[in-house]
């Protein structure tokens, strides 16, 4: 593989990333009432929401962690797929954790279950769509 055909992987996978992130956070990700009220001063609002390019560049990153692991050495899909998985539940436990440390806000286990699925199924898709464009785009046969 190139190093051409594994950034413009990368670039892509971030985008398929951002839109089903997008998706999930906005549409089917439930947060619990109590949540929306203890986080309402300090959430944002429509008014004064960032530039989604501050959301992308985070995708970027993370498609960039996934890259790292998936394009060192000669993966299959289901590999790649696995390694992307990983990464991502490690990455979501993380954040997950560090939030139920340090706010004192009610969110249910189920939440966390639902997230942590939800990401492992996109680390999986991810890990997968990097390898699979990085060989296609650097002209070697899948």
């Amino acid at each position: 593989m190139t190093l051409r055909g594994g950034l413009i992987a990368v670039v892509l996978a971030a985008l398929v990333m951002f839109l089903l992130d997008f998706v999930f956070y906005m549409f089917l990700m439930p947060m619990p009432a109590e949540c929306k009220t203890a986080l309402a001063s300090v959430s944002y609002t429509e008014a004064n929401m960032p530039s989604p390019a501050w959301y992308y560049l985070m995708e970027l990153a993370v498609a960039g962690l996934i890259a790292f692991a998936t394009l060192q050495v000669p993966l299959t899909v289901g590999q790649a797929a696995q390694r992307g998985a990983l990464i991502l539940v490690m990455i979501t436990g993380a954040i997950d954790i560090n939030w139920g440390m340090s706010i004192n806000v009610p969110w249910p286990i189920s939440g966390l279950f639902i997230e942590v699925a939800y990401r492992a199924v996109l680390g999986a898709v991810a890990g997968a769509v990097t390898v699979i464009l990085a060989k296609k785009l650097s002209g070697a046969t899948a």
